[in-house]
């Protein structure tokens, strides 16, 4: 269809085509269709850049509805190809589009699915949301960082909130106060640091690997 559709020079087949890829898409391979979309839209559709963004948010709608469909006819299957982990549920040429067009609703809407969200939609969600961006960062530190839990999933009856003693677990607290930089920047972050070092004072190892951010 579209090796047609380019033979023809059919620009509205052709967007079809790109739309269907963008919709279906669960593989990195797929995301460069977004801007393929775009560029065919704006330069032989004659879009401009405001005609551009309307159509890519009704396209981002679209694609939430397809979500939607996945969630409900399709089981969540996951596997890793190298370093990328994919996932039935999730759809890579969506979150490309989303952060291309700073669709923060959307992004906040479509984290809900997706344990780990990349920076990208971080930084996104945190143009119009920036308490959930934060709570999302903060919600994958280790159990006790903060004290008593104020995060989703963290408040259990007869679990001891205190923070483990192991260097790994302050390595995961580095992680995402590193993440929290990239978003808030080093200010916010060095209060956030500082609090979680007073809290646990005497441990010289949570220093240290927080000493980046104090």
């Amino acid at each position: 269809m579209e090796c047609c559709a380019e033979g023809l020079n059919d620009v509205g087949l052709l967007a079809n085509v790109y739309r269907y890829y963008i919709l279906s898409c669960n593989d990195r391979s797929d995301t460069h269709y977004v801007s393929k979309l775009r560029n065919l839209l704006r330069i032989y559709g004659g879009l401009s850049a405001d005609e551009w963004h309307d159509v890519a948010d009704g396209l981002a709608r679209d694609c939430a509805r397809n979500i939607i469909d996945r969630i409900k006819y399709q089981p969540e299957m996951t596997t890793k190809g190298g370093t990328q982990r994919h996932s039935s549920w999730r759809n890579p040429a969506y979150e490309k589009l989303i952060v291309d067009e700073r669709l923060s609703d959307a992004a906040l809407t479509y984290c809900v699915m997706v344990d780990y969200p990349p920076l990208p939609l971080l930084r996104t969600i945190a143009i119009e949301h920036p308490e959930s961006a934060k709570l999302i960062i903060l919600d994958a530190m280790p159990y006790g960082t903060m004290g008593m839990p104020v995060f989703r999933f963290t408040v259990e009856r007869g679990v001891d909130n205190t923070l483990t003693a192991r260097r790994s677990t302050y390595q995961q607290i580095a992680k995402q106060l590193r993440r929290f930089a990239a978003v808030f920047g080093d200010e916010e972050t060095r209060v956030l640091a500082r609090e979680i070092v007073e809290r646990y004072p005497n441990r010289t190892a949570l220093r240290e690997e927080l000493a980046f951010a104090l």
